[in-house]
């Protein structure tokens, strides 16, 4: 997988998204590297999904562990398999970009 980045912005009318990135979850070895990178004020977390967004399903979103509830610049990883990730911003009119690393 190549390297990938989701943004959020201004969440202070609300919760913003980023897009949904589904991720290779037959691999053998699922690990994902993530980096949160937040710029003002910001709250952010890091919501993956075991649900079959690629055939249309409803995702069930989780947030993640650790990755949640940041307000500074973070790393982590998801090394369990997952379907798709996505990033929520649920306050703060600051911004995020969150760069994602599949391993092959």
């Amino acid at each position: 997988m190549r390297i990938k980045t989701l943004t959020t912005t201004d969440a202070s009318g609300g919760a913003t998204f980023s897009s949904i990135l589904p991720v290779n979850w037959r691999q053998t070895d699922p690990n994902i590297g993530i980096q949160v990178d937040i710029t003002g004020t910001a709250t952010v977390t890091v919501q993956y999904t075991m649900s079959k967004v690629l055939e249309g399903e409803t995702p069930v979103w989780f947030n993640h562990a650790i990755l949640a509830a940041l307000v500074a610049d973070t790393a982590g990883s998801i090394t369990t398999p997952v379907t798709a990730i996505r990033i929520t911003q649920t306050a703060g009119a600051g911004s995020s970009v969150t760069t994602i690393v599949q391993g092959t």
